[in-house]
């Protein structure tokens, strides 16, 4: 499913994710290994890289809570504004293939990869940036060209990939029982994003509904990301 990384390759500043062959992420210039040799720079923040084979693996990691965290540290790593949103729109863009029957981890691996590009687009950023920007992100009007726009166009979209990766997971799958609190925090998220989707079909862009959503992603998201990445922690 996914391009793979050459043992010997530089991993530019400018892009990193690759998803379906498609550069959907930001990296740092460091060598990595396309055996899925993990890179700890921080204890943080995580952040994704996926590589080669059927799964999705984990090859660059910082962690997932610092956006929960009422005291935020300084991320390791800040990118700037545009490169973010290109990272996101690009994500937002990939047509991935589908999940083959019997691959019930790599639905959870997928909607994992996912959900930590939306948490790299809302956190790579210094602290008290990264407050201000969801204030503006989540309440202010705009213009529909303006980044800001763009940046919610693109949210919305990645939350919907995240919910069509995990309707390949089967109802029989033995993923949901012995991970139930998994898929509980996913059905919240889900629902968040079914009744914001619902609003965008009527239409003109309503700013009361996009604030519910977005309180919706730093709530219901985040736990979903927490409860699945510990599952799929184990899974390396």
């Amino acid at each position: 499913m996914l391009h793979s990384i050459s043992r010997t390759a530089s991993v530019p500043k400018s892009s990193l994710l690759t998803l379906s062959g498609r550069r959907i992420g930001l990296g740092v210039s460091r060598r990595i290994s396309s055996t899925s040799t993990r890179i700890i720079p921080s204890p943080s923040q995580r952040w994704w890289i996926p590589s080669s084979n059927n799964e999705t693996r984990r090859t660059f990691k910082t962690s997932t809570r610092r956006l929960a965290d009422p005291d935020p540290v300084t991320p390791a790593f800040v990118f700037p504004p545009d490169e973010l949103l290109k990272s996101l729109e690009l994500t937002a863009k990939t047509q991935l293939p589908p999940i083959p029957p019997g691959e019930d981890k790599e639905v959870f691996w997928r909607a994992y990869l996912l959900a930590n590009q939306i948490i790299l687009y809302l956190g790579a950023r210094p602290p008290a940036e990264a407050e201000a920007f969801a204030s503006v992100l989540q309440a202010a009007s705009v213009a529909p060209d303006s980044a800001v726009a763009r940046g919610r166009s693109a949210l919305a979209r990645v939350s919907r990939m995240i919910v069509a990766s995990m309707d390949y997971l089967p109802n029989d799958s033995k993923l949901r029982t012995e991970h139930a609190d998994v898929v509980e925090a996913y059905e919240r998220f889900a629902f968040i994003v079914e009744s914001y989707q619902h609003k965008e079909q009527e239409g003109d862009f309503d700013l009361d509904a996009w604030s519910r959503f977005f309180n919706g992603l730093r709530t219901d998201l985040i736990q979903f990301a927490v409860k699945i990445g510990k599952v799929v922690e184990k899974w390396e």
